[in-house]
């Protein structure tokens, strides 16, 4: 009867924290979504409160959309990211590292790596999870929550240190890291179904552009990527070396350009043929 309680607690927070977001995002969630998303916690464990909140963090980046054509003019932004999805990010981020076989250095080796690489200290006594490096500005300290993603507008090319799980990695939407498509069929019969063409408040047109309509999403490649970095910077390991060269030039060559982090002959004559 105890466990019950607890399970009808949990619930009556999870549909009230529910209808809390839709307040707070201006977006209107139907009683059969809201319904729909308590009724998968009555099924699941109370252990996987985290999934509870993917799903959530997940379905309010879908319905806002990966972007927005604005009056048929630009390109604006239709969601705010925080720091509650970057966290959301860091056990997906965290289990694909463990499953390709990289190792986690000790906190001391990482510290000294990270001050090596970045010309950052690691304070382990400060009780803050990352460092926000930005690889256009070696002085910036300020936390950004931006998407290296230039499509809108320019916003700084960034990633963020994770003090205690000791990796680095950008901060990416959830459907760039996993595939949302398949764990939850339900968000994306939902996406299919929602509008796309909108008014805002001042009457002036909106179109959503929808995640799955990105026929260039590649969640595998961005892990493949964050993989990579994390070998080559961590666990020396040359193989990675080819590939980020390839794939990931923007980083390679910041690592040079902003932060004079070169520690292979191959990855410095790359950068001066570029």
């Amino acid at each position: 009867m105890e466990m019950k309680n607890i399970r009808r607690k949990y619930l009556v927070f999870i549909s009230f924290m529910l209808v809390m977001i839709s307040c707070k995002s201006g977006i209107n969630h139907s009683t059969n979504e809201v319904s729909k998303v308590v009724s998968d916690c009555l099924t699941a464990p109370l252990l996987l409160s985290d999934t509870v909140g993917l799903k959530i963090g997940l379905y309010n980046q879908i319905k806002s959309g990966q972007s927005a054509l604005y009056e048929n003019s630009f390109d604006i932004e239709t969601y705010l990211f925080k720091s509650s999805d970057l966290e959301l990010t860091i056990p997906i981020l965290m289990f694909e590292l463990k499953k390709s076989g990289y190792i986690r250095p000790s906190k001391e080796d990482f510290k000294s790596k990270v001050r090596e690489i970045f010309g950052r200290t690691i304070d382990y006594k400060i009780q803050s999870k990352y460092l926000y490096v930005n690889f256009n500005d070696f002085k910036d300290r300020k936390i950004k929550y931006y998407r290296n993603d230039n499509s809108i507008e320019i916003h700084p090319f960034s990633i963020f240190v994770f003090k205690e799980q000791m990796f680095i990695s950008q901060l990416y939407a959830l459907p760039e890291i996993f595939n949302y498509k398949e764990k939850y069929p339900e968000i994306l019969e939902f996406e299919k179904k929602m509008e796309t063409n909108k008014l805002n408040k001042l009457g002036e047109s909106i179109f959503i552009y929808r995640w799955m309509d990105d026929e260039e999403l590649d969640f595998q490649k961005n892990l493949k990527i964050l993989v990579a970095r994390n070998k080559y910077l961590f666990n020396n390991d040359l193989s990675q070396l080819d590939y980020l060269l390839e794939n990931d030039s923007d980083f390679m060559e910041a690592l040079i350009r902003t932060y004079n982090y070169c520690n292979d002959r191959k990855h410095k004559i790359w950068y001066e043929k570029r």
